[in-house]
């Protein structure tokens, strides 16, 4: 699937995303809860 989590990451890393970002990632499916986790360090809620 893209994108793939290392590209959402490498966004991510850089502050091109940011957490609510990431989240609708997970909203959509191309995210796991864990891995939303796992990329910001913070549950995901």
């Amino acid at each position: 699937m893209w994108p793939s989590y290392e590209d959402i990451k490498y966004f991510y890393d850089v502050n091109a995303y940011s957490n609510d970002d990431i989240k609708t990632y997970v909203q959509y499916g191309v995210l796991t809860e864990e891995q939303y986790k796992q990329m910001t360090g913070e549950d995901y809620e």
